[in-house]
C-alpha cells in the first residue's frame, strides 16, 4: 500500500492563499502549482507572471578553477587573455594567491575566487598575519583585479590528521 500526505498548501489568508497554492505528495517529489479558485484565463496569466519572474532572477554566470597542478599549461596572461576573448566565462577560481596569476586577471573585469591553501589556514587563524597576508598578496591587485571572495581552505580537514 502506498503511502500519501494530504496535500500542505500556503497557511490561510497569506498573499499565496490567493494566487497558488503550492503543493507536494511524498510519490511525488516535484512540486505543482494548484489553479485554486481561477479560471483558466486567470491561471494562464499568473502563470506566465510566475515563469517570466523566475526567468528574470537568473544571473547567467559561468565560471571555472584555474589550478596550476599540472605539467604544459599556458601562461597566466594566456589563460585570462583567452577566458575574456574567446568564452562566457566571468568567473575563476584560483586555488592560491599565485601574484603572476592575480595579475593576469587585471583589467578583464572576471570574478577572481582566490582560495588560501589548507597549509596556510593555521597561520590565518593569527590576526596580525592574517592582516599582512591580505595587505601584502590581496590589496597590491586592487582594483585592477576583481577580486570578490577569499576562500579559506579547499578540502576537508579531519582530525587525524
Amino acid at each position: 500500500m502506498r503511502r500519501t500526505q494530504k496535500p500542505r498548501s500556503c497557511p490561510p489568508n497569506s498573499p499565496g492563499d490567493r494566487a497558488f497554492r503550492t503543493t507536494r505528495s511524498l510519490n511525488s517529489p516535484f512540486l505543482r502549482l494548484d489553479r485554486g479558485r481561477f479560471s483558466d484565463r486567470e491561471w494562464s496569466g499568473r502563470s506566465s507572471a510566475v515563469f517570466l519572474f523566475a526567468q528574470s532572477g537568473v544571473d547567467g554566470t559561468i565560471g571555472v578553477n584555474y589550478g596550476t597542478v599540472a605539467n604544459n599549461l599556458p601562461p597566466p596572461a594566456q589563460v585570462a587573455h583567452f577566458l575574456l576573448e574567446s568564452t562566457i566565462i566571468n568567473r575563476v577560481r584560483l586555488f592560491d594567491a599565485n601574484p603572476e596569476m592575480l595579475t593576469a586577471f587585471a583589467q578583464t573585469g572576471i570574478a577572481i575566487t582566490v582560495t588560501v591553501p589548507n597549509e596556510q589556514i593555521p597561520h590565518l587563524a593569527k590576526l596580525n598575519f592574517a592582516q599582512q597576508w591580505v595587505k601584502t598578496i590581496i590589496v597590491p591587485h586592487i582594483p585592477a583585479t576583481n577580486i570578490v571572495r577569499i576562500l579559506v581552505g579547499n578540502e576537508v580537514l579531519s582530525t587525524g590528521q
